[in-house]
């Protein structure tokens, strides 16, 4: 047997068992990780099985041989929908749209230093602002009305032109409130919160905001986080007993991230299923584009990105560059004309998401 028949035959049985496993973590992102914890982890294993496909099809292609091209071939196609996902590829549209809609994870303003003054804390807040965006979700929301800076709505009232808002927040440690706003320069003529229950309850409201002669229902959502020290996962310490604590616990938090945002999505769907208006879904997710909860989500909901986007469309900017956990969703009735993630707007660990829509005609 010469060594390339003996590596052909290592190729096809490998192949064989990457487009087993692969079939198994395709369908991972159907499984509720609050019944089958397991399901998570395995979604998290899906891009790693599609690049392993691209590879193992590379290399069958090289050796000219039929036998190993079809298994990655098989493998790439049932991953078919998880590459819409990946990478969009839409021309422009030339419809203007009815409303252009923001959504941004302002991480508090960069107040938590403290520094009311400083130039990041200067810099965002000014650029939400001069956004021209109809409608702006922000998570990670922060207010301080005794400050001239952090007293956001009378500054995106009174200087913007947002007459409409609605921002059920917590208090903090700085002083001031937190939480998540809607901010609209059209009328909201009813508004809510979204009980999420467990100790990560205020994760989600709604504002219905009459637009032209139609009323839509935006939900601004900020699902449970896992609260990861990406600085500490990336240290290059050679402490074997630190390693494993550093394990043990990312390994703790993705368990627990997975099942309470399965639940979580399972109250907001609820939620979606009895709105009398169409509806547009925003928010930081917490999850990437191969989760239960994205999925969840594109059972009833067009994803802007996958519509009206092109690129990958990263959203997160910090170490782990390449996760989009920032999304916009709409319903029937709604067209997403454009979706563009803002990298130069770089004052957050997020960048902001602005989307424009049309409404059609019923």
């Amino acid at each position: 047997m010469t060594a390339r028949t003996l590596l052909q035959i290592l190729m096809q049985h490998a192949n064989k068992f990457l487009l087993l496993v692969s079939l198994f973590c395709y369908a991972a992102p159907l499984v509720a990780p609050e019944k089958f914890w397991i399901a998570g982890f395995l979604s998290l294993a899906i891009p790693v099985c599609m690049a392993s496909h691209v590879i193992f099809l590379l290399v069958g292609l090289m050796l000219r041989q039929l036998r190993i091209v079809a298994y990655p071939v098989l493998g790439l196609l049932a991953a078919f929908p998880y590459w819409q996902a990946t990478f969009a590829l839409n021309l422009p549209n030339d419809m203007p749209p009815d409303f252009e809609l923001l959504s941004y994870n302002v991480r508090l303003f960069n107040a938590y230093d403290r520094a009311e003054h400083s130039l990041q804390a200067k810099a965002i807040v000014q650029w939400v602002m001069r956004d021209s965006s109809d409608i702006k979700c922000l998570q990670e929301y922060y207010q301080l009305d005794s400050s001239t800076l952090f007293n956001i709505p009378k500054r995106m009232g009174k200087r913007a032109g947002y007459n409409y808002y609605f921002s059920p927040c917590c208090t903090n440690d700085l002083g001031g409130w937190m939480g998540l706003a809607i901010y609209s320069r059209f009328p909201i003529i009813n508004k809510g919160v979204i009980d999420l229950k467990g100790p990560y309850r205020y994760g989600a409201i709604f504002a219905d905001i009459v637009i032209k002669k139609d009323t839509v229902r935006v939900y601004n959502v900020h699902l449970q986080s896992m609260s990861i020290n990406e600085h500490a996962l990336f240290q290059n310490s050679g402490d074997a007993e630190k390693i494993k604590q550093i394990s043990k616990d990312v390994f703790r938090r993705l368990r627990m991230g997975f099942k309470q945002r399965s639940l979580q999505i399972e109250i907001i769907m609820q939620h979606i299923a009895n709105s009398p208006y169409r509806v547009l879904l925003c928010g930081d997710l917490n999850d990437i584009p191969y989760s239960y909860t994205y999925y969840r989500l594109k059972q009833v909901l067009g994803n802007a990105f996958e519509k009206a986007a092109a690129g990958f469309g990263f959203t997160y900017n910090g170490k782990l560059f390449f996760l989009r956990i920032d999304n916009q969703f709409y319903s029937k009735g709604l067209e997403a004309t454009y979706l563009h993630t803002i990298r130069q707007v770089d004052y957050s660990d997020h960048f902001p998401l602005k989307g424009g829509y049309r409404i059609l005609s019923r």
